[in-house]
């Protein structure tokens, strides 16, 4: 079988290539560039029997169709079947990208607690436990964090993330990035200490954009999972295969 899953997010476009629910190959774009995108995918003679499309832009999926006739569209949607149960009081709300996450992550680990952690505009927390999507938080990403500070004060300077950081910072780009980064992996691992008062077995998946500024820096182990939600748009469009 062969399956293209894409998720359009507010940055990057990532399309991935499944054979047998093995991952072949893997295109980026960023989120304006959808008609590069099919043109790349169509260049490397992909031909695939099933696409299911996640986007929280506002990207006809019918470019997708057209440019794939031959192929069973999915547009994946608040009403497309799921292989977990939804225990969320405004499910037209929540994130595709965050139903897909919570899908691989109870894949991932069918008989514990989970907690999918996502890195990207917003940093996102996905609790799973027993094949049920309980709920999580939002709270700004990396990049929101640095603009915050420079477009809210009349003197600090706009950085980027690093690895790297200090405690206490030397300088004021360095006490910006101290604080940003250190507190970010310190909320991290504040969230992940809170679940397992309640879930001692929970496992933690982190995933996202910001992925390799943290994998490192947290005390708690975590497994690290760059494409979290296309291989959960695969489960998913495999599940609805087989309906």
């Amino acid at each position: 079988m062969h399956r293209l899953c894409i998720d359009i997010g507010n940055s990057f476009i990532k399309a991935v290539e499944f054979h047998d629910n093995i991952m072949r190959n893997l295109f980026i774009f960023s989120s304006e560039e959808t008609e590069k995108c099919i043109n790349t995918i169509i260049n490397k003679d992909i031909r695939p029997q099933t696409i299911i499309i996640s986007t929280v832009a506002t990207t006809s999926n019918a470019v997708f169709k057209s440019a794939f006739p031959q192929s069973r569209l999915i547009d994946f949607s608040h009403k497309t079947p799921l292989p977990i149960q939804l225990e969320y009081q405004t499910p037209t709300t929540l994130g595709l990208d965050r139903i897909a996450s919570a899908v691989a992550g109870q894949n991932r680990f069918p008989q514990k607690p989970v907690l999918v952690i996502g890195l990207g505009t917003c940093i996102i927390y996905d609790l799973v436990v027993n094949n049920t999507y309980l709920g999580g938080s939002i709270s700004p990403g990396l990049n929101m964090r640095f603009k915050a500070l420079h477009e809210f004060t009349f003197r600090l300077p706009l950085i980027k993330g690093d690895a790297f950081f200090s405690l206490p910072g030397k300088s004021t780009q360095d006490s910006i990035k101290s604080g940003v980064m250190f507190g970010i992996s310190s909320e991290i691992d504040g969230f992940i200490d809170a679940y397992k008062q309640n879930y001692p077995e929970l496992q933690v998946i982190l995933s996202g954009g910001d992925l390799n500024y943290f994998d490192n820096t947290l005390k708690n182990s975590i497994f690290a999972s760059p494409n979290i939600v296309i291989e959960g748009l695969n489960i998913i469009a495999t599940f609805n295969e087989l309906l």
